[in-house]
């Protein structure tokens, strides 16, 4: 080889080297800037990792790890752990034994499977960590590696479960919420922004007749889509619109009623309405009733004689009645100022119509507490400046005002202290009647004695003192009832005069022929009053008057009977002569001339006159011997008056008297005895005839008032002087200005007999020299007399 090809090639080899050499260092240099940057990186991606809020674990082949500090630290382990087996629970470090077990196999089924695990883990100290673990690449943990990562649950475990128990609280409100609701016995509803009802409960359910909430929602049911509603959509949509609460008043129909409800809906934050209706018509007819209590309460307040003041929650005067206003000198102007209660208390002062005070201030401010007091109504007593005396009455009321009702008890004081005199003077007046006075309770105890009660009695004052029973009482009596008993009778005096509230009168045979009257009153307090009268003087009295009686009795009834036979002694020649008489009339003995026809008419008419008198007398002595009975029939008020006057024409003509008597037109018949009414007028007419001058009148006249039947006999004869028209009706008696007239007396007597058994009455009206008129009232239909007939001595004029 040439030497020049040597240095050439040296020279290439050189030139080789030197570019190798050249590049070397260039890729050298190039190689150690990557270091930096990549160590650069790293340390970058260290410091990353160590303030990331997660925490890794690369497991690789044998089990061994490594880990970042931030997994160390909630470890709790050092920097000797190594291996995953390190991981596993000791005293202060490591997970959790179970959770442990179950990481570690899941570690391995992804290191031999490559499926990814998700899982939460606890540390020893309880910490809650979730692992993620996923195949690691080959350049990081080999072939089997498995990265982890892991994150620190602890406090969003008690973040979540906060929120849960949160979320179950709320449920559970929502839930409550909901039961409330669809209980209320008053409709709610919701809607949606659209107002289309989305939720209902029962109570608006019922309300429009659905029979579910659902029912209603799907049906879309108005509670208030009658005639009377101004539009429920229209309310909800103002109310939307205006995005406040509204409230109205409107009425409706449910179930079949007519009720007032309060409808409140206020808008929801979704959009919607939600809404309830409240039925008010009870409380509007409390509130009416209310009213109208008070109303009336006023009312009664304005009859009332006591003053009562009204006065609202606000201390105000709002109602006074004029008892109020006369009784502390006020105007009713003072009502229209309705002043507070502090210058109704300084007005009454002004007036001295309030007790004298010391410190009215602070009397004042006593009184204002009236308003809150809690013992109910307070009472006290005012004394007037003029001595008159108030009863006051403060009742606060429950809307905080007062009712003050001021008495006047100055006329009860007034009476109360009467009433004491009273009580004085009557114990005084009783302790001096000459009567004995007791009274005894309803248990037989006396309550009450007079002095003449002990006297009579002969009663030690020590057992009277000692409010004896009746039985201690009588028992030691020294007079006592002839045959014994006083106990006995007063004990039952007593039972019926307190319980059976009844009064009971008596006399007492006492021993020594004396004698007691007594009465037993019962008492408005349940008490028994006695009253013992000795009646010994009067008794003895009594007993002479009673026989006296008894023989003017006796002598009567010999009267009586000698009238009676010699009436019935008369009938038999009265027969012979009527008899006869009756022959001669008929022309039996003979056709008789006029003179002897008139004779033998006089004769008949006397006879007639005397039959009449002593059928009269007959009657009478039944009447004593109430033997008289009535033969009720329909009887013609025009014949029996025509048949009275026929009686007594013949009578009449001769004393020269017009007689003269009619019956009104078209009288109903009356119902009565006609034989015994026609005597009774024929009397009247007799009488009339018997005191009537020469050329007098009489009339009788009959005519219907009402249900009556009135038959008047008038005539213009003597009259009857006033003394003795009260006796008339007497038997045997004659007036004072008749005493020469014909007649026993008896005639009137009669008269009234028939009358008063028909039930009727008679009037008479009589003036000396101008005449008498008597008057007969008679029902139609017959009734029991309002009094039984009278039996008197006598009558007549």
């Amino acid at each position: 080889m040439t030497p020049d090809l040597g240095i050439a090639v040296l020279f290439l080899v050189g030139g080789a080297w030197l570019l190798v050499a050249v590049w070397a260092v260039v890729r050298a240099a190039r190689i150690g800037a990557q270091v930096k940057v990549a160590q650069a990186w790293g340390l970058r991606l260290r410091g990353l990792l160590a303030t990331a809020p997660g925490a890794y674990l690369i497991v690789g082949d044998a089990g061994r790890i490594t880990m970042s500090d931030t997994l160390r630290r909630w470890l709790n382990l050092g920097s000797r752990a190594s291996r995953l087996s390190e991981l596993g629970p000791s005293e202060t470090a490591g997970l959790d034994g179970a959770d442990f077990t179950d990481f570690e196999n899941a570690v391995s089924s992804a290191a031999v499977s490559g499926v990814p695990f998700t899982m939460s883990v606890r540390t020893v100290d309880g910490s809650l960590l979730r692992a993620e673990g996923v195949s690691a690449p080959p350049e990081v943990a080999g072939d089997r590696g498995v990265v982890v990562w892991f994150s620190d649950l602890s406090d969003t475990a008690e973040r979540l479960r906060a929120m849960e128990e949160e979320r179950r609280t709320e449920l559970e409100r929502s839930q409550a919420a909901r039961a409330i609701i669809e209980q209320a016995p008053v409709p709610l509803w919701r809607r949606d922004a659209n107002l289309k009802l989305v939720e209902v409960n029962g109570a608006y359910a019922r309300a429009v007749d659905a029979a579910t909430p659902a029912a209603a929602v799907e049906a879309g049911a108005e509670l208030l889509a009658g005639p009377l509603s101004t539009g429920a959509h229209a309310a909800a949509r103002q109310v939307l619109e205006s995005g406040e609460m509204m409230v109205r008043e409107e009425t409706a129909i449910i179930d079949g009623e007519r009720r007032r409800l309060r409808i409140a809906e206020v808008p929801l934050k979704s959009g919607g309405v939600a809404g309830y209706a409240l039925d008010i018509s009870d409380v509007e007819d409390a509130r009416a009733e209310r009213d109208r209590l008070l109303n009336a309460q006023s009312n009664i307040f304005a009859r009332l004689s006591a003053g009562v003041a009204r006065f609202g929650s606000d201390r105000h005067l709002i109602a006074a009645n004029q008892a109020f206003l006369r009784l502390f000198k006020f105007d009713e102007s003072m009502l229209l100022e309705a002043p507070e209660f502090d210058r109704v208390l300084e007005r009454m002062r002004e007036a001295r119509r309030l007790p004298e005070q010391r410190d009215f201030p602070g009397w004042k401010a006593e009184r204002r507490e009236w308003f809150h007091s809690a013992e109910g109504s307070l009472e006290e007593t005012w004394v007037l400046p003029d001595n008159e005396v108030l009863r006051v009455i403060a009742q606060p009321a429950p809307d905080g005002g007062l009712v003050i009702i001021f008495e006047d008890q100055s006329e009860r004081l007034r009476l109360a202290s009467s009433r004491d005199q009273l009580v004085r003077v009557q114990d005084t007046t009783l302790q001096n009647l000459h009567e004995a006075v007791a009274v005894f309770g309803s248990s037989g105890r006396l309550q009450f004695y007079n002095q003449a009660f002990r006297i009579m009695w002969g009663v030690p004052p020590h057992v009277l003192e000692s409010s004896p029973h009746v039985d201690e009482l009588f028992g030691s009596a020294q007079a006592q009832m002839a045959g014994g008993g006083v106990k006995e009778l007063m004990r039952g005096l007593i039972r019926v005069s307190t319980e059976g509230r009844a009064e009971r009168n008596g006399r007492i045979e006492l021993t020594g022929d004396r004698y007691v009257r007594f009465s037993a009153v019962p008492l408005p307090d349940g008490n028994a009053l006695f009253t013992f009268d000795d009646i010994t003087d009067t008794e003895r009295v009594e007993l002479a008057l009673r026989d006296r009686n008894e023989a003017l009795e006796t002598a009567d009834r010999a009267k009586s009977r000698f009238v009676e036979n010699m009436s019935y002694e008369l009938r038999t020649p009265l027969t012979a002569i009527s008899g006869f008489g009756e022959m001669l009339s008929t022309g039996l003995a003979g056709e008789l001339t006029k003179q002897q026809a008139d004779y033998v008419g006089s004769i008949l008419t006397s006879a007639e006159r005397l039959r009449v008198m002593i059928n009269g007398i007959i009657d009478l002595a039944l009447s004593d011997a109430k033997g008289i009975v009535l033969n009720a029939e329909e009887a013609d008020i025009g014949d029996l008056l025509d048949g009275a006057i026929a009686m007594v024409r013949g009578m009449a003509e001769d004393r020269r008297l017009v007689v003269s008597g009619a019956a009104a037109e078209n009288m109903e018949p009356l119902s009565a005895d006609g034989v015994r009414l026609q005597q009774a007028v024929y009397n009247l007419l007799s009488n009339a005839v018997r005191f009537t001058p020469e050329g007098g009148r009489i009339n009788v006249v009959a005519a219907s008032e009402g249900n009556d039947v009135v038959i008047t006999v008038s005539d213009n004869g003597i009259g009857i002087p006033a003394e003795d028209q009260p006796h008339i009706f007497e038997r045997f008696f004659k007036a004072s200005n008749a005493a020469r007239t014909p007649g026993v007396g008896l005639g009137l007597s009669f008269v009234q007999e028939v009358v008063q058994l028909h039930g009727g009455d008679i009037e008479v009206r009589s003036a000396v020299g101008k005449g008498t008129r008597m008057t007969l009232r008679l029902p139609r239909k017959s009734r029991p007399p309002l009094a039984e007939p009278s039996r008197p001595i006598g009558l007549a004029r």
